[in-house]
This record gives C-alpha cells, structure tokens and sequence, in this order.
C-alpha cells in the first residue's frame, strides 16, 4: 500500500484501513473519496475471509470540520459473498471499526468528539461549543451519542456499575445515569430518579456484582430488589463527604 503524505493521512479517519481515491473542494465543503485499503473482508457470523464481491455502494459519513469548511467522506462499501457452506449469511458489508460504526452516519472520530464534548459540558452548551468548533449537531445528538456508548456497551456485561442521578432540568426534572466503573463508560440513561426503572433494568442486565451509588433510598430499594447478590458501597463522592462530616 502507498504510503500517503502527511498531510492527506490527517484526512483520514484511519490511513491504514482506507485508501485515498481523490479529493474535491469547494468554498465551504471538502469532500473526501475513499474506498477499503483491503482486498478481503471477514464475514461477522463465521468469521472467514471472503474475497469474491457481491456488488459496491456508497456512503456519505459526516466528518471534522477542517479550515472552516464541512467536511463529508464519501466511502465506497462492498457487499462480498461469504465462502463458508455452513454460515447462515451469505451476503455480508465489509466492516470498518475504526472509521464509522455499522449503519452510522458519521465517523468514529466525528462521534468520539461529540462524546467527549458531551461528557464535559452536557447536550445544549455542548451543542454550543460544537458550533463554535464547526461541527453540525444538536444537543438531543450529543446525549444520543453518550448514551449509544461504545460498540461493544451493548453485548459487554457490565461488573461494577456505578448509579447516579443527572438533570434534564436543574431542580424540576431529574433521571438516571448508568456507568461501567470498570471501563469508565456510560451505558444507559433512564428518563426518571425511581426505584421502579433502575430496578427493571437491573432484572434485564444480570451480572453486576458491585453497584456503587448515593445515599439515596429509592436507588438502595431498585439495588437489593433487581440485584440482591451485588455488594453495594458508597459512591467516591459520598465517601469523601463522610470522611468530612466525621472530621
């Protein structure tokens, strides 16, 4: 594989998965043409290479701002045949991890700075920001994104879970914000501070051995009733304010 220039490297969400095919500028967008650097892809039920393509397609991803113009990476995606007799799918899309998320709109980089950006400032003053920096989004986005998480959040148990409330409004409307303490990520959202919805999702998720939370009633009810094996303990906030209190 031709080994690009610095400069177009930076183009690209992931150089070594991709290849530049060309460029095209206009006063306010940048569109970037790629296809896959790969000549073979791994079907994902069975896991074996396939080599023989079905037919191709395109995808317009949104991407980062460069230079203050919208940038859009249009990608031309394989369908290829899967060559394994006993696999179920036999048509499969060729799949960029690191470069845009099966059935995203949008690059892994471009959702990563919406997370980051969210995880600082929250939906609407991360909005804000994002304007400011250029990018196209929407504070209802940005909350989608942090609670969409990362691609395995969904088929990854979670261990240690960390329990917490958020504001929709500050003082008026409060809901619940899940995290995996282990992996340090967001996995859910509930739209209310109750037992009923923490302990329903507690039932659906088995697994969790440790639940860190406040001192809140409502979320030791939800615990003890949708997982009574998990050791609960004390928040690190809720610790240090103990340590306070006592001091």
């Amino acid at each position: 594989m031709v080994t690009l220039p610095g400069h177009l490297q930076a183009l690209l969400p992931e150089p070594s998965e991709l290849r530049l095919e060309r460029v095209e500028r206009t006063s306010n967008l940048i569109l970037i043409v790629v296809k896959a650097a790969r000549q073979s892809a791994a079907c994902p039920t069975c896991r074996v290479l396939a080599h023989r393509i079905h037919s191709r397609y395109e995808r317009t991803l949104r991407d980062l701002p460069r230079h203050g113009a919208t940038v859009r990476l249009r990608l031309v995606a394989r369908r290829f045949y899967c060559r394994s007799p006993d696999c179920g799918r036999k048509i499969f899309t060729e799949r960029l991890a690191g470069v845009v998320r099966r059935h995203g709109r949008s690059t892994e980089r471009f959702r990563q700075t919406l997370a980051v950006i969210g995880y600082a400032l929250g939906g609407e003053a991360g909005a804000r920001l994002a304007e400011r920096m250029g990018i196209e989004s929407s504070g209802d986005t940005i909350l989608r994104t942090l609670k969409e998480g990362e691609p395995d959040s969904a088929t990854r148990a979670v261990r240690v879970l960390g329990v917490d409330d958020w504001a929709w409004r500050k003082a008026q409307r409060y809901g619940t914000i899940l995290v995996d303490l282990e992996r340090r990520r967001p996995v859910d959202l509930l739209p209310d501070r109750s037992a009923t919805s923490l302990e329903r999702w507690l039932y659906d998720h088995p697994g969790i051995e440790v639940i860190a939370r406040d001192r809140s009633n409502c979320y030791a009810e939800a615990a003890t009733n949708g997982a009574p094996e998990a050791i609960q303990v004390a928040d690190r906030f809720h610790l240090l304010s103990n340590l306070t209190t006592a001091a």
